[in-house]
Formats: structure tokens, sequence, C-alpha cells
């Protein structure tokens, strides 16, 4: 995790150095949309492995 934050910051430092916002707007919804599925994916397979006590619909 520390290492992925630190390439996301380096990223992020290095399109600043750029001309070009669109690109690093481009650059920041990549990332944030990376981990949002990596985060769904992850939360989906551990709800998939343990035994659900409690129904989903309330």
């Amino acid at each position: 995790m520390y290492l992925y934050l630190r390439v996301e910051v380096h990223l992020a430092v290095e399109s600043r150095t750029r001309v070009s916002s669109y690109f690093e707007l481009v650059n920041w919804m990549y990332l944030h949309l990376r981990v949002d599925l990596h985060i769904g994916t992850r939360t989906q397979c551990r709800s998939l492995q343990t035994p659900s006590r409690y129904p989903l619909s309330y």
C-alpha cells in the first residue's frame, strides 16, 4: 500500500510538471477508478468467502 501511494504521488507530481492539465485530469481519474475497482473486487471476494450471518435486505 505504501509503495502504491508513493507511485501515485510520483505520477501526480510528474504530471503537474507537464503543461497539459488534461493529461493530469485523465491520470487522476484513471488512478482513482483503479483504486475503486480494486477495493470493490476485494470486498466482494471477502463477502463471498465469509458465510453471511446477516441478510443483505433490511
